[in-house]
């Protein structure tokens, strides 16, 4: 399945779920250009941050859509929905406001006073 974010991140994090009671549950799921990554055999929330250092390359790229592809599931149910999916990362803006020496945001302010 392919989602589409609100905005383009950096992605740092990714949050999973099951929550529903008589169904399989993710046990390894591919997201394209980051790897395969292995859940566990619990309806809890289970997060995978993204390691910088392994995933430098694809960390600093801004991505507005993300690709995963379930490959295997836990148990033996028809169905294996995800209840929920969370992305975590750092936006254009976030980015600009890190990157921005705090001496230039204020001599703009001064400017449109």
């Amino acid at each position: 399945f392919i989602i589409e974010l609100c905005e383009p991140i950096q992605v740092k994090q990714v949050d999973i779920a099951n929550f529903e009671l008589f169904s399989s549950t993710p046990k390894d799921f591919v997201w394209l250009k980051l790897g395969t990554f292995h859940g566990r055999d619990e309806r809890t929330v289970q997060s995978f941050p993204l390691d910088e250092h392994l995933y430098a390359k694809y960390v600093k790229m801004f991505s507005k859509y993300i690709k995963v592809e379930m490959v295997s599931h836990f148990g033996s149910e028809h169905f294996c929905p995800l209840s929920l999916l969370r992305v975590f990362g750092t936006s254009m803006v976030e980015e600009y406001e890190e990157n921005t020496d705090p001496h230039d945001r204020t001599d703009d302010q001064d400017d449109h006073d």
